[in-house]
């Protein structure tokens, strides 16, 4: 759609984002929650993405924005060049936007500095609300590469400081941004799984039959970042499986495609090597495909550092495994993350062993 010709479109909504939405990434179903949950509205949104949005009739929005032509499938290079041309199209595309419609709130789920200063800067301009959501706290020795160092930075000292309000996804974070930002107004939204979500996992839970075999099955869902402590996970299930008898069943593209690291890498082949036939390993699945592997396990392993961003970056995934009703072995969360089951079991991530021991007690049970 041509939005320069839609000024008869009842549009009071901005929704920027740089995730996939609303499917395949956990930013986009925190955004999709928060349709659910009317914190934003579709019906009068104008969605500007920069990555695929699989139009349902879940969310339908009357204006679609995508830019994901221009900044995907290009060489770095092309990509740096075509930068300042891209920011002069986004530039005009949303004051065309601002001028056409009477924009009353802009959110904004993306941690692109240039674009969200961008944003932030025309919201001042135009007497807009700028709704910025934090769902992860990055330490800058933790952020990779210059150039995100950069748009992190832009991000926290320009985009940041010019929001009018912040959603937290959770306690520690909340805190965080408010000491941080303390004349800004924070809401506090714990995430939930979308609609659409819960009725997939529902359907597979109500069909699924009782595990028979002799063995339970440990399952990890990540990409090994470090703030699923990889090297305590894997050297945890390493002790483990000299000890256990139990089936592992590993769900990461990143492994998969054999971009982990020599190290991680190493640990890894022990791992199969000492379970043998009781080692699995998945790439990308899609959601029916990823809920029945996660279905078919006995137990959840969402591990959590302490250090660095991890401490306010909650872990959305654990709303998500709480649906299935199975044991989940996790650390580091606030005492609303632990209302959503009864069947979390939090080992201390300061605690030497205590992860080892905190999955070795579950599989006793």
């Amino acid at each position: 759609m041509n939005f320069l010709k839609s000024s008869k479109l009842k549009i009071k909504y901005i929704v920027f984002t740089t995730e996939k939405f609303p499917i395949d990434s956990p930013g986009g179903r925190r955004i999709s929650s928060l349709f659910d949950q009317g914190f934003l509205n579709s019906n009068f949104s104008a969605l500007i993405t920069f990555d695929k949005y699989k139009s349902s009739h879940i969310y339908r929005f009357p204006l679609n924005i995508n830019y994901l032509q221009i900044l995907h499938g290009k060489k770095f290079i092309f990509k740096f060049i075509n930068l300042p041309f891209i920011l002069i199209k986004i530039f005009f595309d949303l004051i065309n936007l601002l001028t056409l419609y009477k924009i009353e709130k802009i959110y904004v789920y993306s941690r692109l500095g240039l674009f969200t200063c961008l944003i932030s800067i025309l919201s001042k301009i135009y007497n807009v609300e700028l709704i910025i959501d934090c769902t992860e706290w990055f330490d800058f020795k933790e952020v990779k590469g210059l150039s995100n160092k950069l748009q992190e930075y832009i991000h926290r000292n320009f985009s940041m400081k010019l929001a009018d309000h912040f959603f937290a996804i959770g306690i520690n974070i909340y805190k965080l941004i408010k000491k941080k930002y303390p004349n800004k107004k924070v809401t506090l939204i714990y995430p939930k799984s979308p609609s659409f979500i819960i009725q997939i996992i529902n359907s597979i839970v109500k069909k699924s039959t009782p595990n028979n075999l002799r063995l339970k099955t440990l399952l990890y869902a990540g990409s090994f970042k470090n703030s699923d402590e990889p090297k305590l996970l894997l050297d945890s299930l390493i002790s483990l499986s000299r000890v256990r008898d139990f089936r592992l069943v590993i769900i990461s593209k990143i492994l998969v495609d054999n971009l982990l690291s020599k190290e991680l890498l190493i640990k890894v082949k022990i791992l199969q090597n000492n379970l043998k036939n009781n080692f699995l390993v998945y790439g990308y699945l899609n959601n029916k495909d990823y809920f029945n592997v996660i279905n078919s396990s006995e137990v959840l392993l969402l591990p959590r550092s302490y250090y660095g961003y991890a401490r306010f970056n909650q872990p959305m995934r654990l709303y998500e495994y709480s649906l299935f009703n199975k044991i989940i072995v996790t650390s580091n969360i606030d005492n609303e993350y632990q209302k959503v089951s009864n069947k979390i079991y939090l080992y201390g991530a300061n605690e030497t062993d205590s992860f080892f021991n905190t999955i070795k007690k579950v599989l006793d049970l």
